[in-house]
């Protein structure tokens, strides 16, 4: 297992990532190749059509799924030559993630939801302080008693990232964040990630179909056919225009 990311400052680094599906016992390649490289700070969004391999190379970057080939670099540490309880134990300290259907425990508070990753690596104590922090800055105080069923989808969402960012994640992996969500609320979402990584110097990637939500992106990777296309530096800017993103997305057929 190589400890040593080829580009050393990088907070990810993946090489020659591929995987494949049986589909009636036919090999389908749902990640075709990909390299990538992704730096301290950085919110990148990956775009393109449905079934085009955005969330299977999340799964992968994240390590829920292994590729076939190739590697991940996190933090210096290559996750693809991990175990499995290696590889547990890594995406619980270094990787947050954050779904579309929220993933919430139905009968757990949204305050025991928010603590579970810690309650899950054996502190009894779930560091309250730091739940209590994530609570208020989510504007999510007068919700810790009430379990998921009792609020709305964007409190539902904001208690997801909220435990997601419980254990101070380098790497926050979002995947189509913003898809059951007002627009109001989607905003939010965006804000505080963009937020986390301006402020906090947290590196966020998000899969996304929505140019309003990938405009929050320093960068935009847009995938086709499992392989990634075309990169669209976007910088940094504080008013997300998505017009750019739109033009040039247009002119990709997308």
């Amino acid at each position: 297992m190589s400890e040593t990311a080829p580009a050393a400052e990088a907070i990810l680094v993946a090489e020659n990532v591929t995987k494949t599906y049986r589909i009636s016992t036919r090999p389908h390649v749902v990640v075709d190749r990909v390299g990538l490289t992704v730096w301290p700070g950085e919110l990148v969004a990956i775009m393109g059509p449905s079934g085009c391999g955005k969330s299977t190379l999340l799964h992968v970057l994240g390590g829920l799924e292994p590729p076939d080939t190739g590697r991940v670099v996190i933090g210096g540490a290559e996750i693809t030559g991990m175990n499995e309880k290696r590889r547990t134990e890594f995406r619980r300290e270094k990787i947050g993630f954050v779904f579309q259907f929220f993933n919430l425990i139905p009968n757990l508070t949204a305050a025991e939801n928010i603590a579970l990753p810690m309650r899950i690596a054996g502190s009894r104590s779930a560091h309250f302080d730091r739940v209590a922090d994530l609570m208020r800055d989510l504007n999510l105080r007068n919700l810790q008693g009430h379990r998921p069923d009792e609020i709305s989808g964007g409190e539902q969402q904001r208690v997801a990232i909220a435990r997601a960012l419980l254990m101070e994640p380098a790497v926050i992996i979002a995947d189509e964040p913003t898809g059951n969500l007002d627009f109001t609320t989607g905003n939010e979402v965006l804000e505080l990630l963009w937020s986390r990584c301006q402020e906090q110097g947290q590196t966020a990637i998000l899969a996304t179909h929505d140019a309003r939500a990938a405009a929050f992106a320093d960068r935009v990777l847009v995938m086709r056919d499992g392989r990634i296309i075309e990169t669209i530096e976007l910088g940094r800017r504080e008013n997300h225009s998505a017009a750019p993103l739109i033009a040039r997305l247009a002119q990709l057929g997308l």
